[in-house]
């Protein structure tokens, strides 16, 4: 399962660099807020459709396809946020990394939960742990490659990094599980009960997951917090995720993914309520390592729903 936990690490990487440099973005290109949440909304945008149309794909057998297709538009879209100095750069740059996060994530999920039933728990963990462990490396190096040679320095390394994947995604292989050979599609997904009810699951997290993503970040540089506290920011409350996604796993997988699922959502939006109470940079960056606990140990029982 190399080559998926390899691609997911790279893109998730891409998207962790991205997102340390938003605060840089607003003071070096004059961005307002409203903008930066404009190119963060089309990312998210394009990542859901993506996700939609060609997940079924990946139910087809095209997994390594889609694969190629991840990294290919990834690298595209962070050239284009290289070059780019003008707001629909940046939301077209995001939004065409959106689609390629929305083409490569389920692509991988499926190989991962098909591979190895006995070990879903576990193997979606290390998923995940690479998943987020590129997020968590991410900010660290942007910050160094910025010092270096500026912000679009880090553009054109990262997508160099995603075109020297694109190996690893040729030795992807279609999976040997059952095919959607009936073709099902979206109406007919969204007769199977369960299936809603993990959705609405997923939902919540991803609502919290983009709220981070668009307000964070500018929150700490509104209180005061500098590129290289930010960027180290980043990477603390990270790095719980990848050390207890394999935990959350296993754990989720032997006491039931809906419960445990639910249980640590619900702990985890109560700290986050918190977030806009406790004043500070340091307060904030503490409460938000405490939820990054939480969803690690929460987030791998969500494709198991």
């Amino acid at each position: 399962m190399a080559p998926y936990y390899l691609i997911v690490f790279g893109m998730s990487a891409g998207l962790g660099g991205v997102v340390a440099l938003l605060a840089e973005l607003k003071h070096e290109l004059g961005f307002s807020d409203f903008g930066i949440g404009l190119s963060i909304a089309a990312g998210f945008a394009t990542a859901f459709i993506a996700s939609l149309v060609l997940a079924p794909l990946a139910d087809r057998g095209k997994s390594p396809q889609l694969l190629k297709l991840a990294l290919i538009a990834g690298a595209v879209a962070l050239v284009v946020l290289a070059i780019g100095d003008q707001l629909w750069h940046y939301v077209l740059g995001r939004a065409v990394f959106g689609f390629a996060l929305g083409a490569g994530s389920p692509a991988a999920r499926r190989v991962v939960i098909v591979a190895d039933p006995d070990h879903l728990g576990r193997n979606l963990g290390r998923l995940g742990a690479f998943d987020v462990g590129g997020f968590v490396v991410a900010p660290l190096i942007a910050v160094g490659v910025t010092a270096i040679g500026g912000f679009r320095a880090w553009f054109w390394v990262s997508a160099a990094f995603l075109l020297l994947l694109l190996p690893a995604a040729f030795r992807a292989q279609p999976d040997a599980a059952e095919q959607d050979t009936e073709r099902l599609g979206m109406a007919g997904l969204l007769r199977i009960r369960r299936l809603i009810g993990a959705l609405c699951i997923a939902s919540a997290y991803f609502v919290l997951i983009g709220a981070f993503e668009s307000v964070w970040v500018l929150e700490l540089d509104s209180r005061g917090a500098s590129q290289v506290l930010i960027g180290l920011a980043i990477t603390l409350v990270a790095a719980p995720l990848p050390v207890f996604s394999p935990i959350g796993g296993i754990l989720a997988q032997r006491y039931g993914a809906r419960r445990w699922s639910i249980g640590t959502l619900t702990i985890m939006t109560t700290i986050v309520g918190f977030y806009g109470i406790i004043p500070g940079a340091w307060s904030l960056i503490v409460l938000t390592l405490a939820a990054s606990v939480v969803e690690g140990l929460g987030f791998p029982s969500t494709p198991m729903l």
